[in-house]
């Protein structure tokens, strides 16, 4: 009885949608998270679950930065490839990261915001590791409802006024 009452209690809790990014030695990989959070207002540290098995794991360890992508109701499709399983060694389809000066950065064109962290701690949580990062920068790059996700209804793209 208690494992559906959590399990119940868990497919009402929503949560903001992002996408995961990191480059390390000119490898950039993303994942779509709802399991993101601010740590502090103080010390603007934004945390990120991570499974070990991702290869955006191995990026975040080796480069100990990440970025959070921001998706606003408009990128629906971003949460959805960030978002699926993708074969041991499947390229990425760079075309959705931002280029400056030649070079290809883990921010994503089209999502409405990024902040992006170094990591100062990490907690190791079974199959997850939690890493709170101190923000070195950030921006909104346009005014738009964050897309939001509920395990019990998928991806909440209208909100009630």
């Amino acid at each position: 009885m208690q494992q559906d009452e959590i399990k119940r209690a868990i497919h009402v809790l929503g949560n903001g949608v992002f996408v995961v990014s990191a480059e390390d030695k000119g490898e950039i990989r993303g994942f779509t998270a709802t399991w993101v959070s601010q740590v502090s207002y103080q010390h603007r540290l934004i945390m990120v679950s991570a499974s070990k098995e991702h290869d955006t794991y191995r990026l975040i360890e080796g480069s100990g930065r990440y970025v959070v992508n921001i998706l606003g109701i408009s990128n629906v499709d971003l949460a959805r490839h960030f978002g699926r399983r993708k074969a041991p060694g499947e390229p990425l389809d760079l075309s959705y990261f931002r280029q400056e000066h030649g070079k290809t950065l883990p921010v994503l064109k089209d999502a409405m915001g990024y902040i992006r962290c170094q990591v100062i701690s990490q907690l190791e949580v079974m199959d997850h590791t939690i890493f709170v990062g101190q923000i070195e920068e950030a921006h909104v790059l346009r005014e738009e409802n964050p897309l939001l996700y509920y395990p019990k209804k998928g991806y909440l793209t209208k909100y009630d006024v």
